[in-house]
């Protein structure tokens, strides 16, 4: 006789298999990816060029913290970047996981919900495939999901804010999405503007703003690219105007139907934000409905500044997506009243 206990360690045993195996089809599809020597060898050394001042532009300079990890690694093994990956993916979807079971602790471990949650972060990952899979990606998709979970959880939690932005400010300039939820969250909740979060997220920006220009001022030697040099177009600002790039890739997909994936990718990450917002105010999710229009206004900020035929720069949300999708289908009418 199958004791209750027993009966219950299956379905975290099928979950834990399956959270395995998740993780390695989706290392053994980024080798695939990438499975060309010289291919990974320019993943390598893009890197380690951010380490040593010599990254592909400017605008990657002061994204150290993924390079330091991948570096770090080598005492472990002569493929640091094949095992950073498969450590960022596998901590990725454990990490989703358990932010699942804290928002709906009654739900069954292996549930439809769950594998639903499962399959929408792999597919947004896996169409966001791109010869480019830069480090800093996969630490951002860890960042964004952190981002997710606090402001579906605890919005309130400045400190908790500033400690993620800490971290993130030191991976990817993207980290300064983090004080406008703070706005955000601030003025939906119909708190004071001049309190607490608004002053701090300010503080977040200017500090943030400095520390990206200075490293890529004071880091930044020369380019490890043939023909770019010290980078002197992109040295006042750092980021490079993609909008006449991207406006041509969209009249390209109207007239001959070419570059469908990054648009489609866009579109559709777009409009499901934009509906989660709607759905998120009308349920009074706050929390929720601000993080999810700082990522109307993360994907917006992609046309001016991104390629936005290099998928991998939807890679990152693939893990908040799904668990904004959780979010909506277990929290609904359970939301805090603005004050």
């Amino acid at each position: 006789m199958i004791s209750a206990h027993s009966a219950h360690r299956v379905p975290v045993v099928k979950l834990a298999l399956a959270l395995v195996l998740l993780s390695l089809l989706e290392f053994g599809f980024w080798l695939a990816t990438h499975h060309e020597a010289q291919r990974m060898q320019d993943l390598i050394d893009a890197s380690q060029g951010v380490l040593q001042g010599t990254p592909h532009w400017r605008a990657y300079q002061n994204r150290l913290l993924g390079p330091a990890l991948v570096d770090a690694l080598r005492v472990l093994t002569a493929y640091p970047l094949h095992l950073y990956v498969l450590l960022m993916l596998g901590v990725a979807n454990t990490a989703l996981l358990l932010a699942l079971r804290r928002l709906s602790p009654g739900e069954p471990p292996a549930s439809r919900l769950t594998w639903k949650v499962m399959a929408i972060s792999a597919v947004v990952w896996v169409l966001g495939k791109h010869r480019w899979s830069y480090p800093w990606d996969f630490l951002e998709s860890l960042l964004l999901l952190a981002m997710a979970y606090l402001a579906f959880t605890k919005p309130e939690r400045i400190g908790a804010f500033v400690l993620l932005f800490a971290v993130a400010i030191l991976s990817r300039e993207s980290a300064l999405f983090i004080p406008v939820f703070m706005v955000l969250y601030t003025v939906v909740s119909r708190r004071p503007l001049l309190g607490r979060p608004v002053l701090c997220a300010i503080v977040l920006v200017v500090l943030g703003t400095a520390f990206v220009q200075l490293t890529r001022s004071l880091l930044f030697v020369h380019s490890m690219s043939p023909g770019v040099g010290d980078d002197l177009a992109h040295a006042s600002f750092g980021n490079h105007w993609q909008l006449a790039a991207n406006g041509e890739l969209l009249i390209r997909f109207v007239t001959k139907g070419k570059g469908a994936v990054p648009l489609v990718l866009m579109a559709a990450l777009l409009s499901f934000y934009s509906w989660a917002a709607v759905r998120l105010w009308r349920l009074r999710e706050l929390g929720a409905f601000s993080f999810a229009l700082t990522m109307v206004a993360y994907l917006l900020a992609l046309i001016p500044f991104a390629v936005l035929t290099e998928t991998r720069i939807y890679q990152p949300m693939a893990w908040c997506t799904g668990l904004t999708f959780a979010f909506l289908r277990i929290r609904p009418g359970q939301g805090a009243q603005p004050s």
